[in-house]
């Protein structure tokens, strides 16, 4: 671990994953590894039972704040005892969570192209970066109805009828671009806001939790050569696809290994017995599971029959996923799929993948030459979105607040908001003293599951 006394609590960063499942909040240093290359080290992580969040989109406000406030507490409480548990009780910092970083999720998240023609005359002209961010304006002025955009990619490029990497400072008549417009529902990212803020912080910032997965578990050789990303979370699956080093789509559908767990519920067995039925016992490949008998209560459940009844759902989401790809041309980028989050650990996912696709599949687990942390975590597929928005953070989220002298302390208590109100911005920073698409809703059913 870096020397804490080598640590500016301006370095600190903490980041947040709402899931359908559970809340996950981790607290990392921007630091320096072995080589002297940037990196984040993980210091601290918590997590707890997801509330208020239905398939990436908070509908509860009051329930999901509740949470995220105990976790970020729990979180702070971690930090604290980190940074002083080799110091004397005279020589102990006082440190607070102001700001956090939390993934964007939720199934109507999807892409859609636009493309801008600019004609430059019949004399040739030089092309600026000016009239590339032109172009760039130009696609983001996109209509959406009831819609916000979330992220332009730019894709390709054609001066005058010829493809160009990079134009900038090439000679043409006409040059035309074309870029991807993620966008999702106003309220998507609305929601999410109002819940941190209610729970007492500010964001510091809400990237695409499946790029997150990507930046943590996607080499770019992978995402030169074409790559998709299946992130199987609890109620949504999202899925990025990579070409050339660019994103070329997106998609979240809205079912992820919830809706598995709760056609094994269907069995008559309580949700969580469910659950735990899938994690020890069940396969998606029923003829590679031993054939046994169990008893559940006076329920007798057989090995086989249950991995039938995941397999039956598993070939559903696959195959579902799949055709959407089809239909937007996106298989033409992909020479291998790569699979994480939790839902990833089921047992032969990986070789189901292959037999339903015919690609090459890997489980993705967390680049950790990025991110320095137990090797417990790194080997985990379900911490991927975590690192990568570890990452991602910029800024400041931690204050030491130990050195506020009483009339520091009673003005911020005097001008501390009500819990209607929204928290206040944090102060400048000390440095520690001593020693972390929706799918076209056409193509899926539009169920009640949980994300």
């Amino acid at each position: 671990m870096t020397d804490l006394n080598d640590i500016s609590v301006d370095d600190l960063v903490v980041v947040m994953d709402l899931g359908s499942s559970r809340f996950r909040a981790a607290a990392g240093v921007r630091c320096k590894d072995g080589e002297g290359r940037d990196c984040v080290e993980l210091l601290c992580y918590v997590s707890d039972a997801s509330q208020g969040v239905k398939r990436g989109r908070v509908y509860n406000l009051a329930t999901s704040a509740f949470v995220v406030k105990n976790l970020l507490l729990k979180l702070e409480n971690q930090l604290n005892k980190l940074f002083n548990e080799e110091r004397e009780a005279d020589d102990r910092i006082k440190l607070k969570i102001r700001k956090v970083c939390v993934g964007l999720n939720g199934k109507s998240i999807k892409t859609t192209e636009n493309q801008v023609l600019r004609s430059l005359g019949s004399d040739q002209k030089e092309v600026t970066m000016e009239l590339m961010e032109s172009l760039y304006e130009e696609a983001k002025g996109i209509k959406m109805i009831d819609s916000e955009i979330l992220k332009i990619v730019p894709q390709e490029f054609s001066i005058d009828d010829e493809d160009e990497l990079n134009p900038i400072g090439c000679l043409a008549n006409r040059i035309s671009g074309r870029y991807k417009i993620v966008s999702g529902d106003v309220s998507l990212r609305k929601n999410l806001e109002t819940c941190i803020e209610r729970a007492g912080y500010k964001m510091a910032g809400s990237p695409l939790s499946i790029e997150a997965s990507a930046l943590s578990v996607l080499s770019q050789e992978e995402k030169n050569t074409g790559c998709a990303l299946f992130d199987f979370g609890g109620g949504t699956t999202s899925v990025a696809v990579y070409d050339k080093g660019v994103l070329r789509n997106l998609l979240v559908a809205p079912f992820g290994g919830k809706v598995i767990t709760s056609d094994i519920a269907s069995l008559k067995l309580p949700e969580e017995m469910a659950e735990r039925l899938k994690v020890k016992y069940g396969s998606t490949l029923p003829d590679r599971t031993e054939d046994f008998d169990f008893g559940i209560g006076n329920i007798t459940v057989n090995s086989r029959f249950l991995s039938e009844v995941i397999e039956s759902r598993m070939d559903e989401i696959i195959d579902s996923i799949w055709q959407h790809l089809e239909s937007v041309h996106a298989l033409c980028h992909i020479n291998e799929i790569v699979l994480t989050g939790n839902a990833s650990k089921l047992q032969d996912l990986q070789e189901k993948m292959v037999l339903r696709t015919g690609v090459d599949v890997r489980i993705g687990k967390p680049n950790y030459g990025h991110v320095l942390c137990d090797a417990n975590y790194a080997s985990n597929p379900e911490f991927a979105q975590m690192f990568g928005l570890l990452e991602m953070t910029e800024g400041t989220c931690v204050e030491d607040v130990t050195n506020l002298t009483m009339e520091e302390k009673k003005v911020t208590a005097g001008t501390r908001p009500s819990k209607t109100e929204k928290q206040k911005g944090p102060s400048l920073f000390s440095r520690i003293k001593g020693t972390i698409v929706g799918l076209a809703d056409s193509v899926y059913y539009d169920g009640e599951q949980d994300r």
